[in-house]
């Protein structure tokens, strides 16, 4: 059977943690890809946070607002390379949920086992959580691609 990709997010934020921080620091932003073999993180290398202070510094707000945002469409498979990037067959993942904060921000949490290694745990969020929609659009996706049917 030939890998088809499912369903993909831009602008997704990871933590390899349960629950994403407070704060973007320690993330990684990038496109999260579930094909109906996989579940993808295709990071950029970082959290965008030094592109957006370095448009605030020199263009201000409104130049931060419009040219500090990094972009995640462009990222292909050559990207699994990057600091943060993940690669999950759907058969490691053992567990996955939306979960809210208690700052009422969603997002989507996995934990799975690589071969040879300890149970691992992600969570990932868009910048402020507030789409619930999409973080349970998400969970749903990843049932039914486990269960080998096409969300």
């Amino acid at each position: 059977m030939n890998e088809t990709v499912l369903k993909s997010t831009d602008q997704i934020y990871r933590w390899a943690k349960p629950v994403p921080g407070a704060t973007l620091i320690g993330s990684h932003l990038g496109q999260l890809v579930l094909t109906n073999k996989r579940l993808l993180f295709l990071s950029t290398g970082g959290s965008g946070i030094g592109e957006a202070f370095d448009a605030w510094m020199h263009l201000g707000f409104l130049g931060a607002m419009i040219f500090g945002r990094t972009r995640t469409s462009d990222l292909d498979l050559s990207d699994l390379r990057n600091a943060g990037s993940l690669e999950v067959s759907l058969t490691d993942i053992f567990e996955h949920r939306a979960e809210r904060r208690a700052d009422f921000a969603n997002y989507l949490t996995i934990q799975y086992a690589l071969a040879g290694e300890a149970p691992n745990v992600s969570a990932f969020m868009t910048k402020t959580g507030i789409k619930k929609s999409l973080i349970t659009g998400w969970a749903d996706a990843i049932s039914q691609a486990k269960q080998g049917s096409i969300p």
